[in-house]
């Protein structure tokens, strides 16, 4: 069957749920302290003095290596008067809570968005400075596993909370507020605004991208607009799945043993109900399922692909997305 007519059969379609997350960072067990009332000698005592405090009580809260914690000095000049001294503001930032805490909360991070880069397809990366966020689509059939899997880490994020709760009221706390007041009997209590970790959260909203929703709309200038922005999210998907099927090529033609071919296979299984899930069918047909029978029977590659296995996925994905 050629291309264009198993494109014309099979239109390009996307589904799922679009994928909103927040997930808890250790910023809420940092502190800000003001030292601008130090000279540069107690300045640096301070720093040295509060360093060992909590060296040490990283050494008792320890579970396995430590990561070691940072207190940074920040300067700031706020300006000044017509014929003053420019007004300069020091502080020193930490966090006043064991190192494991904001090591447990980075595992827990790292967890999910390992999941989520498992599960989902990235339509979108906005970014600004330092900050990018990502736009994901979470396929349907993922979704009751994945709120599954928020849950149980959850769980871990409460355990952080109450663990940090019982440490603020211990006397290793006390003993972080006590060098404070020493050299500022205005401190502010470090704890007081921190320690408030978030639960993740996430926001699942469907959503189903097809030609018929497109041409239902009789303005021409609302269906261009429409238009293009199938065609971006759908080569964004598309994109995707064409650098993991790619990798999956490379894997066919390097393998040489039938258990190497089995994990290949195993991979464009994957690949696959992935697909079939957010509505890529016409991908499953034209790029996949045929990948899947060179993989169970690498005699028939020149059969199922005479112009070459790398350059003929290629180029039928980029059909693919021609036809959006």
């Amino acid at each position: 069957m050629e291309m264009a007519t198993i494109l014309k059969t099979q239109p390009v379609t996307l589904q799922g749920f679009l994928l909103s997350v927040d997930c808890p960072t250790d910023s809420k067990l940092q502190f800000d302290l003001d030292i601008s009332a130090l000279d540069w000698s107690r300045n640096g005592e301070l720093t040295y003095k509060l360093t060992d405090v909590m060296s040490t009580i990283d050494f008792i809260y320890k579970k396995g290596a430590l990561r070691g914690k940072g207190i940074e000095g920040r300067h700031r000049r706020l300006g000044q008067g017509k014929g003053k001294k420019p007004k300069r503001k020091n502080s020193l930032h930490f966090s006043p809570y064991p190192s494991r805490f904001s090591n447990m909360l980075g595992n827990i991070r790292a967890q999910f968005y390992k999941e989520i880069n498992a599960r989902c397809i990235v339509l979108q990366v906005t970014e600004s400075g330092f900050y990018h966020e990502k736009l994901y689509l979470l396929p349907y059939g993922s979704a009751s596993e994945f709120l599954a899997f928020v849950d149980k880490l959850n769980k871990l994020v409460e355990g952080v909370r109450r663990e940090a709760a019982i440490y603020r009221q211990g006397v290793h706390a006390n003993k972080v507020r006590k060098l404070l007041h020493s050299f500022l009997s205005d401190a502010k209590d470090p704890f007081e605004k921190t320690g408030g970790i978030n639960d993740i959260s996430a926001n699942l909203t469907p959503v189903a991208i097809d030609q018929s929703i497109v041409e239902g709309y009789v303005d021409e200038p609302v269906k261009e607009q429409l238009r293009k922005q199938k065609q971006e999210i759908a080569a964004k998907a598309l994109e995707h799945f064409r650098v993991r099927l790619l990798g999956h090529v490379r894997q066919l033609l390097a393998v040489k043993k039938l258990e190497e071919f089995k994990a290949v296979k195993n991979g464009l299984e994957e690949l696959r109900k992935t697909a079939e899930d957010v509505g890529l069918r016409a991908l499953v047909a034209d790029v996949i399922e045929p990948l899947e029978q060179v993989a169970d029977n690498p005699q028939i590659v020149d059969t199922v692909f005479p112009d070459g296995l790398a350059e003929a996925v290629d180029f039928r994905i980029k059909a693919l997305l021609e036809a959006v």
